[in-house]
């Protein structure tokens, strides 16, 4: 996390090697990650942009995209974290409310939340934040960046 300008998508766009640096390395755990398979590269990091996206489906589903296998209790930890219980609980249908394309059927903030549940419910060794509660009101802002999952 840091301030807008200070190179947060930059380092993103590095570290999920859509473009390699001009010199030095990026390494995760000691290894240079050039050296990895993209696949095991991306399962190694968790992203939360600016721009959220959820896919057409329930709340549990764009949830479980992160961690298939996750238990209730795992998702509860995660959703609680990143301030989404109370408004998933208030749902028509709560985790199985179907969100629309792009989750128009929520708000920015609550789309925001959703986004930052899912990252969280990842487990990444490495999380990347880019400006992401730009759409969550302050108190759950603050609320957010004090928490962990776990």
């Amino acid at each position: 996390m840091g301030r807008s300008g200070a190179g947060k998508s930059t380092v993103l766009g590095l570290l999920m090697r859509y473009f390699d640096a001009d010199a030095g390395a990026i390494r995760i755990d000691g290894h240079d990650i050039r050296e990895l398979p993209l696949a095991d590269l991306r399962a190694l990091v968790g992203v939360v942009a600016q721009d959220t996206y959820l896919f057409h489906g329930t709340v549990r589903e764009n949830l479980l995209l992160a961690k298939p296998d996750a238990t209730d209790e795992q998702i509860r930890r995660a959703v609680t974290a990143a301030q989404a219980a109370g408004f998933i609980a208030g749902l028509p249908q709560g985790f199985d409310t179907v969100v629309g394309e792009r989750g128009l059927k929520l708000s920015g903030g609550e789309r925001q939340r959703i986004t930052i549940a899912r990252a969280l419910l990842k487990d990444a060794p490495v999380l990347v934040l880019d400006e992401p509660t730009s759409s969550i009101d302050a108190a759950n802002e603050a609320e957010i960046t004090q928490r962990s999952p776990t």
